[in-house]
């Protein structure tokens, strides 16, 4: 089986190789769209064949159906007569705190913005609904250009010409060729992309010209309707701030590009706004050194001098990526340590089914699926001995709360490769290391977080730094 890194690496060289980037359809950058379907395509074929399938439930269909209209009609941007300098694409998988749903990316700087600003928010893009209660002003909801460009772009692709055909046709005989996987995907997606990207445009350049705003902020910058909007918005000469949401490392396909220091990319962001140093210096982003900035997270600052909470020193966590993979090393380390709780904390896009797909995985008493974000997770991390992951990015940010983190060395751990090892954080090369790592005598309870991770006073850094533009 290939690894992520050996993946990634061939992946980006091919992209270069045959000028990927400078591939256009009707004057739309067609490669920077598709680029990740096909990667992550390989990698589900090569790389990790233990990726939980997602099955969708045709009952939710209707009930989706009803919201989608409802915030259409009564949370639709074209209704709104409010003009603000500062457009704000959040990010829709909100966690829960204290009876509402909150964007822990966004929320915490709203306060410092004055009112100065509105907020979009998309589709969750696992099942499509959005989270509520929420307690935020000048807020809507992009449903209904989401709902109309995913509709008429399935029932009626862009037909291509003969040429685009056959480039279409030479890449996927080239993919074929160097990884041995037939694929049919361009030829499948791209007539489907191109006509959702039209239709979406059509309706993000007038959002764009009823609000005129003067820097538009997002979350992440590579779904598909934000790609169209920093297109979009490179055109009108906005400038586009992308906040970091997780893990940017070497090995994350959005964030990687082979030339980069010489890519340009239409529908990439202007300015990238990291979490702290580590994070961005072993990245390939397509910008200019200046335009990566380090400015802290603010949601983890919130949490630094809250109240302590007892830590029980018998209480692991696991935490999943929608892999099965993890489950059975997890089911491994519980059946030797009967002693220990362990916590399965399943990943946001597997709530509504992980209990019934781990079920005959994780077999021990002692195992704990948790499948909502009724405990905050950082409060799970304060209260427990040791976190053990893969390539989650909170791994990272339970350096802030735990005393013990385990860098498992399943596929895809390559993500924090060049992380030191300490008496802190450690990477697991199989379950004896981690019995080992967990029965090791050396627990210190240390409040000290490594600024070159998570920046200090990052509300007033990110709010410095808007405030450029307006």
């Amino acid at each position: 089986m290939m690894s992520h890194k050996q993946l990634l690496e061939e992946f980006i060289s091919f992209e270069e190789e045959n000028n990927l980037f400078a591939w256009n359809i009707d004057s739309i950058p067609i490669w920077e769209l598709v680029r990740t379907i096909i990667f992550t395509e390989l990698s589900s074929k090569l790389v990790n064949k233990f990726v939980v399938k997602r099955n969708e439930k045709k009952g939710l269909r209707i009930k989706l159906f009803f919201n989608i209209l409802y915030n259409s009609i009564f949370h639709n941007p074209f209704f709104s007569f409010k003009r603000k300098d500062i457009l704000i694409l959040n990010h829709p998988r909100r966690k829960f705190n204290q009876g509402f749903f909150e964007d822990i990316y966004i929320d915490n700087l709203l306060p410092s913005l004055n009112n100065n600003y509105l907020l979009l928010e998309g589709f969750v893009s696992h099942n499509q609904a959005h989270l509520k209660p929420i307690k935020r002003n000048n807020f809507f909801y992009l449903d209904l250009i989401q709902f109309t460009s995913n509709i008429i772009s399935k029932k009626q692709g862009t037909k291509l010409s003969l040429g685009d055909l056959e480039k279409i046709k030479t890449l996927e005989w080239k993919i074929s060729n160097i990884w041995n996987v037939h694929t049919n995907t361009l030829q499948n997606e791209i007539p489907i992309l191109l006509k959702k990207w039209k239709i979406t445009k059509f309706f993000i350049v007038k959002l764009l010209i009823k609000f005129k705003p003067k820097v538009v902020v997002t979350v992440v910058s590579y779904s598909f309707i934000n790609q169209v909007f920093n297109y979009v918005s490179k055109q009108k000469k906005i400038p586009i701030v992308e906040l970091q949401h997780g893990t940017v490392g070497k090995y994350h396909i959005n964030y990687n590009y082979k030339n980069y220091k010489n890519l340009t990319l239409k529908t990439f962001p202007d300015f990238f706004l990291a979490w702290g140093e580590n994070w961005v210096k072993n990245s390939r982003l397509p910008l200019l050194d200046k335009n990566i900035i380090s400015t802290g997270y603010p949601y983890i600052d919130n949490f630094r001098n809250e109240i302590k909470i007892k830590r029980n020193l018998n209480q692991l966590v696991f935490i999943s990526q929608i892999r099965e993979d993890i489950a059975y090393f997890t089911q491994e380390v519980a059946k030797i340590l009967p002693d220990f709780k362990i916590i399965f904390k399943a990943h946001p896009a597997e709530y509504s089914f992980a209990n019934r797909k781990y079920k005959s995985i994780l077999i021990s008493k002692n195992i704990e699926i948790v499948t909502n974000d009724e405990k905050n997770l950082y409060t799970l991390f304060k209260e427990s001995y040791a976190i053990f992951g893969v390539h989650s990015t909170a791994l990272i940010e339970a350096l802030a709360f735990c005393p013990k983190i385990g860098i498992i060395k399943l596929s895809g751990w390559e993500y924090f490769e060049n992380i030191e090892e300490s008496n802190k954080i450690v990477f697991i090369d199989n379950k004896k290391d981690a019995i080992d790592y967990i029965l090791k005598n050396d627990y210190k309870d240390s409040k000290i977080l490594n600024n070159n991770y998570f920046e200090n006073n990052s509300r007033e850094n990110i709010i410095n730094f808007l405030n450029k533009f307006l």
